[in-house]
């Protein structure tokens, strides 16, 4: 259960990014996601660890 998700966060996260990428009127690149999504992991464990999780 927690695999599927996290793999429904990550279809979340791709297509808000695409979509942002369109509103901004910049060029959608698949490989930018990667980066979005390695912010989105620091942040999230950031978090657990203020929160003590």
């Amino acid at each position: 259960m927690p695999v599927l998700l996290f793999l429904a966060e990550c279809e979340a996260l791709e297509r808000l990014f695409r979509e942002t990428c369109q509103w901004a009127g910049m060029l959608w690149q698949p490989e930018d996601i990667f980066g979005y999504l390695h912010r989105f992991e620091f942040e999230t464990r950031e978090r657990q660890l203020m929160l003590g999780v």
